[in-house]
């Protein structure tokens, strides 16, 4: 069935998933053709499925922003790291 996704509203880009997807359960993919996120930035990725018959249409695509941070370089440079697991914001000052 097809898989397809879209990056910042440009081309659709539709492959097709080989496997099987047992109803409640998930499966993984992974596209062939890649994105180029090498620019700093935010990037909006949508994601969906188009199986025929699916009776559950709720659960069948997503959208996600992702953030592309160049490196902070210099001799006050900081990094924090995140999962993004849960929600905080962080404060940093450089005297």
């Amino acid at each position: 069935f097809p898989v397809s996704y879209q990056l910042d509203g440009g081309a659709i880009v539709t492959e097709t998933f080989t496997g099987t997807v047992d109803p409640g359960l998930t499966a993984e993919y992974t596209f062939s053709a890649t994105v180029d996120l090498s620019d700093d930035g935010d990037y909006e990725i949508c994601a969906w499925t188009a199986l025929a018959g699916d009776e559950d249409l709720s659960n069948d695509s997503i959208c996600q922003t992702i953030s592309n941070l160049l490196p902070v370089t210099g001799d006050d440079a900081y990094y924090i790291y995140s999962d993004r697991s849960e929600e905080h914001t962080s404060e940093l000052q450089s005297h």
